[in-house]
């Protein structure tokens, strides 16, 4: 990995005005507060929290989507977003066609374009339903569709937000062969998720957060030596017997 890192966060802090109450003096809510960190060139890190502990929030102002009240962050190259809705990212008819709008609006040559889809195509495993509807494809068909949109623009960065929800077992397993081939490819992957027993196997490092805050960053095995629960995460190991087991497969 490099030295200078390809993420670095310092101090993000986001906050909301909302009506005043009792339980919200001053009627400012913090979602994030002072959060740091760096991520390297080919890191695949997970960030575990539950729903409302801000990982939603955390990886718009990283693909700056939505700007934080205060802090710094740089991002030394272009940041693909897998969202956890992949339908409101489907913007072609079809997945050659879908595909195919990054690289047109980076005013490519079509000789390129076609290159660029072609090599996607094959590379999440798409190429058979290049022409097929867009729309119809599954679950985990349309996350591997989003990746492969921001692989044809050459994107290095990955962010992954709850990329398991309303899957079947099938469509982890799609979602996971491709995280995979993106570790083979030393892409830099963040994947945002409340279940990790799917895809903790995955990490070279965990990092949770509670409250808009990080309370734990280390590697996988020290974080599964955590009272998980205490952050309102369900511990996986609760399950699964070793880390090697947290990979859907």
């Amino acid at each position: 990995m490099n030295s200078a890192p390809v993420i670095s966060l310092r101090n993000i802090t986001k906050q909301f005005h909302l009506t005043e109450t009792a339980s919200l003096p001053g009627g400012v809510f913090t979602a994030l507060d002072k959060v740091s960190l760096d991520v390297q060139q080919g890191e695949c890190l997970v960030i575990g929290g539950a729903n409302g502990s801000g990982k939603s929030l955390l990886m718009n102002i990283i693909a700056g989507l939505t700007k934080p009240t205060s802090g710094e962050i740089t991002v030394t190259d272009d940041v693909g977003l897998v969202f956890q809705d992949a339908d409101s990212q489907i913007l072609g008819e079809t997945p050659r066609e879908d595909i195919a709008v990054g690289p047109l609006n980076q005013k490519l040559s079509k000789q390129e374009v076609c290159k660029r889809v072609a090599t996607a195509l094959q590379s999440v495993d798409l190429d058979a339903k290049a022409d097929f509807p867009a729309r119809t494809l599954s679950g985990g068909e349309k996350r591997r569709l989003a990746a492969a949109g921001i692989l044809a623009m050459h994107t290095s960065i990955f962010l992954f937000d709850e990329p398991y929800a309303n899957l079947d077992y099938d469509g982890v397993r799609q979602v996971n062969a491709l995280v995979a081939s993106l570790k083979q490819q030393q892409k830099t992957i963040v994947i945002l998720t409340h279940e990790l027993e799917k895809c903790l196997g995955f990490a070279t490092r965990f990092i949770v957060l509670y409250h808009g805050r990080i309370v734990f960053d280390g590697t996988p095995e020290k974080g599964l030596a955590e009272n998980l629960e205490t952050w309102s995460i369900r511990h996986p190991l609760r399950t699964y017997a070793t880390l090697e087991d947290l990979i859907w497969i």
